[in-house]
């Protein structure tokens, strides 16, 4: 059997009052994109965060690559962290910094690369992005569609194992949100890395995902493959794929 590459084991999380993780059992596996799903407010953001080290939860147990991230040393934590890329869900450019600065950053700041490195790396990805040209531009001189691909060039220069999509179509019309869908899949497959995809567009998004995990009331209620979710019988994923919504009077932050 394959073992998950990350692994979420009675997670928990609370922020004061507000619990949003609740006992999580999620597995994630090598190579594939999985998708998670979830009304508004649900924990989704809280999860990915997780995995990358911007929470840390409060009790339970995560465990990447067969170790538990809790056990880690610094050295192997940072080498994990180095090898997993995070794209927001604004993109988080940075407006003062021009195209080639802004994808050059995670080069500039986590990794001892010469400049003609790090110049050979951010042109090569542009290259394979289709923004080459641009890189003199500002994000503000840039459209919606260009800065998600520069977003995901600067996600993807480092050469990361795990990369984590938080909503990377918000504020796209259809036409585009489609377009992002069908680049994280191409890049997805000539790349090889992992992605965990948080979204809320259903049912488009399974389209390019091999497994698809639900969470509701702070708990992952359902994980399985795309066919296996649009034909679950469970009242409360029924509900939300058919845009009822889930427990409308239950919200939390993430």
């Amino acid at each position: 059997m394959v073992k998950p590459f990350i692994e979420f084991k009675d997670v928990r999380k609370s922020f004061g009052s507000n619990h949003v993780m609740r006992g999580v059992n999620l597995s994630i596996y090598e190579g594939e994109i999985t998708v998670v799903i979830g009304k508004s407010g649900c924990g989704k953001s809280v999860l990915l965060k997780h995995i990358i080290g911007l929470e840390a939860q409060d009790s339970g147990s995560i465990i990447m690559g067969g170790e538990e991230l809790s056990a880690m040393d610094r050295h192997s934590i940072r080498r994990f962290r180095n090898k997993t890329s995070y794209m927001f869900q604004d993109n988080a450019l940075f407006d003062s910094l021009n195209v080639f600065e802004n994808i050059a950053l995670p080069l500039t700041e986590g990794l001892a690369l010469s400049r003609r490195e790090t110049r050979e790396r951010v042109l090569a990805r542009m290259e394979q992005l289709e923004i080459s040209g641009i890189e003199g531009r500002y994000p503000a001189e840039l459209s919606g569609g260009m800065k998600k691909r520069v977003a995901l060039a600067r996600a993807l220069v480092t050469e990361p194992d795990v990369v984590l999509f938080d909503e990377p179509t918000t504020g796209l019309d259809p036409v585009r949100k489609n377009a992002v869908h069908g680049m994280i899949q191409e890049y997805q497959q000539r790349f090889g890395f992992t992605a965990v995809v948080v979204s809320h567009e259903i049912p488009g998004i399974f389209k390019i995902a091999q497994r698809v995990a639900m969470i509701d009331r702070g708990k992952i209620i359902f994980q399985g493959s795309p066919d296996e979710i649009l034909g679950s019988n469970l009242e409360e994923v029924s509900s939300f794929i058919n845009g009822r919504g889930v427990d409308e009077e239950w919200t939390s932050k993430g």
